[in-house]
């Protein structure tokens, strides 16, 4: 089955189950999705910003350029999913649950992971910047050519795998939530006390 080029704007829909489709050129910003199923469908090129897709349940799904800025995603649950340059910047992925998932040249600015569970998940060349981590739980997570300015929450940065050219940016994140302190002034005026010498 193939849907392509409907627009449809505030869209609301209950118990939508979708296999074997392939969606192109859909339209469909603030659609409100509930109980939504998706098993081995591609969406292509299609305008999902602002949709509500809460506790929906994914496997063998496929995004190639979609536009989920904004998207409502929290509690979704995905196995075997890509998303493949896509903009989902400010998404909102709390509580999710992921497993061999993978994100590609995607743009996740501001997107929020709070308590999200992801294992063998990868973000490859994503923009991660000013995302939320707090309370997640990453097992075996790639962040290849990922960019992690601004992440909070990065005392949820553990079981992860980095390329030797990201130490810089993961440590600048850990840092605060470690109470690390770069001051190479520290050292130029001692403290003083009040004990005298």
């Amino acid at each position: 089955m193939a849907l392509a080029g409907e627009v449809a704007v505030d869209l609301a829909v209950r118990g939508l189950t979708l296999t074997g489709t392939r969606v192109s050129g859909l339209r469909l910003p603030g659609a409100a999705f509930e109980e939504l199923e998706l098993a081995d469908v591609v969406w292509e090129d299609c305008d999902l910003a602002g949709a509500t897709l809460e506790g929906a349940v994914l496997r063998r799904v496929e995004f190639r350029r979609c536009r989920l800025s904004g998207a409502v995603a929290a509690g979704i649950v995905a196995a075997d999913v890509r998303f493949v340059d896509c903009r989902a910047d400010d998404g909102w992925f709390r509580m999710a649950r992921l497993e061999r998932c993978g994100f590609e040249d995607c743009d996740l600015a501001a997107s929020d992971w709070y308590d999200a569970r992801l294992q063998d998940t990868r973000f490859v060349r994503c923009r991660l910047d000013g995302a939320e981590l707090s309370k997640a739980t990453l097992r075996e997570v790639a962040l290849h050519g990922s960019s992690l300015a601004d992440l909070r929450g990065a005392g949820a940065l553990r079981n992860l795998v980095i390329a030797g050219d990201q130490l810089l940016d993961v440590a600048v994140a850990l840092f605060p939530a470690l109470r690390i302190r770069v001051d190479d002034d520290y050292l130029a005026d001692p403290p003083t006390g009040t004990g005298g010498r």
